[in-house]
This record gives C-alpha cells, sequence and structure tokens, in this order.
C-alpha cells in the first residue's frame, strides 16, 4: 500500500503511515503542511503545543531518522517559494532522502506539473513490494 498527500494530505501520509510502518511501503509529501515549531502552526491545525508535539514527524525524523516509518521508500518535494519549504527541506535532511525541490509556489501550476513524476514514484515502489 501506497500513501502520499498534498499540502496537509502530505503530512497527513507521514503522521498516518508513522503509526503502521509495516503497511506501507512508499510515502509522499507533496508541498507537505510541516512546521518546525508548534507557534508556526496554521490555527485549529493542532489543538496546543502539547498536540504539536505528539504528531510533529519533523521532530520525529530530527530525532530518529527514518526508522518510524519502516522501509517505505520515501519521497518530499516542494516548490521554492513555497510556505512549507524550510521545514520540508528540513525533514527530508532528517530522513536521509532528497528534497525534490522545483520552481513553484504551494499550488495546483506547482502540483500539476508533477504528477506524472508522483505516479512514477508510486509505481516504483509499489512494484518493488
Amino acid at each position: 500500500i501506497a500513501i502520499g498527500g498534498i499540502s496537509m494530505g502530505g503530512y497527513g501520509a507521514y503522521e498516518i503511515a508513522r503509526q503502521r510502518p509495516d503497511v506501507f511501503c512508499a510515502i509522499g509529501g507533496h508541498s507537505a503542511a510541516n512546521w518546525l515549531v508548534a507557534g508556526d502552526s496554521a490555527s485549529g491545525a493542532f489543538d496546543d503545543a502539547e498536540d504539536f508535539d505528539r504528531h510533529a514527524v519533523v521532530g520525529l525524523a530530527q530525532a530518529r531518522g527514518s526508522a518510524p516509518w519502516g522501509q517505505a521508500k520515501l519521497w518530499l518535494d516542494g516548490g521554492d517559494e513555497d510556505p512549507f519549504l524550510l521545514a520540508d527541506q528540513a525533514f527530508a535532511e532528517a530522513l536521509g532522502i532528497p528534497f525534490r525541490n522545483a520552481p513553484g509556489g504551494h499550488d495546483g501550476d506547482y502540483w500539476d506539473g508533477r504528477y506524472d513524476e508522483y505516479l512514477r514514484f508510486y509505481a516504483s515502489a509499489l512494484k518493488r513490494c
């Protein structure tokens, strides 16, 4: 099974997959909505700072690398004008994977130009499984 998503869905894919690492063989975050500290997160995204800490995938990766995601093949990408760029780059670095950066923002124009690349990633990972 592969899981992935755009924006908050990209964050959610990593959060769900860390809870069941034995289930997923591929995880993708496309302009994933990640934050480095609770105070930077969007209003309502987390209940409070403690909730943020319990679900902070970037912090988890910084502490444990890619281990919480088992043997899954991992993907992160984002545009060079994406507001989540710094957090996603830090996440990729902590995971030990490349961050695929390209021109663009946090919008449909960026994602629409990359669906072929995303589907090739998932197809390759699923074939391996």
